[in-house]
């Protein structure tokens, strides 16, 4: 997933913001797109908001948001509706994690006065809540860490980040122990323990979870210049045999990270023979690619590796470039206060959608206040269409899209 930010924030950042005004909400208009106007000499302009098309791929889309410290869910497009009633007990939820397969929500958080994080589990779509007790997050607990930690970006789209595995196990790989060096947690949420992972996964440059396997890069010392640093391998580690393979052998662990194809392997980063970014495909030599956009973040690449996109936040642009020569076409958001110091704009690919293009989701605001949320599909041929209605919320969650 790509993301971008206007000032250098946490890559990883918790979103405490108030959802409003969604139910009921029967039509999605782009935040700032003026028509024509007319203008006569005495008189201020009048500028209507243009609607936006519904994305096809919004009717498969699942997601959640917390409104009043409540988990509120939309399930394959449906309205949202409330699914706990936490609020009155005094909880602040920080996070949401959505299964694969839609039937399993995670949210994490703590009860005002009590030092212990929990996770409530929530099955759907009969609503129970289970609640586990993590222990407190003073005491240095790696599972109580992992679901404080266990978020992606304003977009809450990054599910390379944090993923329920066999709806059994959390799995999250983020900045817990470093602000320069990512670890991988995981927790059986059968019985609250921690599951043991190999050492490996303790310190690294960059890591991907997918729905089978952890990819990840191991630690090269921020301090070494990127002329320096040896090729490292990228790794694959599998959930269910436990094995470990090297999937590229030469690799640079560059700060900016690469992105791998859930499903073909092709990865989209910097590595050698290539001086900005590039298309990797097994032995393949590299091919350049976004070469006008070579400064801005990560991209995100389709789970079969035909498409890629990047972001940048400071002037609220998405990227996008059919693999591994496409042309480059270029989407502005035409949001309000472009200007703003605090946007932030991630993109993920949704693997079940028939026509090409990324999931583009914006954010405005500041830490530990509201934020404003916007959520598009971006065809590959140019456009932009609208998935859920602008909002302010809390937390905001997407399930899985690479599947």
């Amino acid at each position: 997933m790509a993301r971008s930010f206007k000032l250098p924030i946490a890559l990883r950042c918790a979103f405490l913001i108030f959802f409003a005004a969604l139910a009921g909400c029967t039509s999605i208009h782009a935040a700032s797109t003026p028509s024509s106007t007319s203008i006569a000499p005495t008189t201020q302009p009048t500028v209507t908001l243009t609607p936006l098309p519904i994305a096809p791929i919004a009717a498969a889309l699942t997601y959640a948001y917390v409104s009043d410290n409540d988990v509120w869910v939309s399930i394959h497009g449906t309205s949202p509706r409330q699914i706990t009633h936490l609020g009155a007990t005094g909880a602040t939820i920080a996070h949401l994690v959505i299964s694969a397969d839609h039937t399993l929500i995670l949210a994490s958080g703590t009860i005002s006065g009590e030092p212990n994080v929990l996770i409530w589990m929530i099955t759907l779509p009969a609503d129970v809540v289970t609640t586990i007790n993590l222990g407190n997050i003073a005491q240095t607990s790696s599972v109580a860490a992992l679901a404080v930690n266990c978020t992606s970006n304003s977009s809450q789209l990054d599910l390379q980040i944090c993923r329920i595995i066999a709806d059994r196990y959390l799995v999250g790989c983020s900045l817990y122990h470093s602000p320069h060096v990512i670890s991988c947690l995981a927790l059986d949420l059968r019985t609250g323990q921690a599951v043991q992972l190999p050492q490996a996964l303790d310190k690294l440059t960059n890591a991907e979870i997918t729905s089978d396997a952890i990819y990840y890069s191991p630690f090269v010392p921020a301090s070494n210049a990127p002329a320096t640093i040896q090729p490292q391998p990228i790794y694959r580690y599998d959930f269910a045999s436990g094995a470990t393979t090297a999937i590229y052998h030469d690799f640079y662990s560059a700060e900016d990270g690469w992105s791998i194809a859930a499903r073909t392997q092709q990865i989209i980063g910097s590595g050698p023979g290539c001086t900005t970014l590039c298309y990797y495909a097994g032995a393949q030599s590299p091919v350049p690619v976004f070469p006008a956009q070579s400064v801005v973040l990560a991209p995100s690449i389709a789970p079969d590796g035909s498409q890629a996109a990047m972001s940048r936040a400071s002037d609220l642009t998405v990227w996008q470039q059919s693999l591994p020569t496409g042309q480059v076409v270029t989407t502005h958001l035409n949001l309000p206060d472009p200007q703003s110091q605090f946007w932030s704009l991630g993109t993920e690919y949704f693997a079940g959608g028939s026509v090409p293009g990324v999931v583009a989701v914006a954010a405005n605001g500041i830490a530990g206040q509201e934020h404003s949320y916007y959520a598009y599909f971006l065809p590959a041929a140019g456009g932009i269409q609208a998935i859920i209605p602008t909002l302010t919320a809390a937390t905001l969650a997407f399930a899985p899209m690479d599947q």
